[in-house]
């Protein structure tokens, strides 16, 4: 069972920083802008988060978060 107290802390470290990542990305304008991104995460049994590169995702379970522009 995976501790919820690490997890959530870790998770909100995680989306925290990529919400920064996304907005000098969005700062930076262009002709495309990021309308979406779509993000995979394993989850180590001590609640860390860790990216999942497109080349480990198979045989990995972990969470998909999904980052929208409103």
């Amino acid at each position: 069972m995976v501790p919820l107290g690490p997890l959530r802390k870790n998770l909100a470290a995680t989306v925290d920083a990529l919400q920064q990542v996304f907005a000098d990305v969005a700062a930076r304008g262009g002709t495309l802008p990021l309308a979406e991104a779509q993000l995979s995460f394993q989850v180590t049994a001590s609640g860390g988060v860790q990216l999942i590169g497109t080349g480990q995702v198979q045989g990995t379970r972990g969470l998909t978060l999904t980052f929208k522009r409103s």
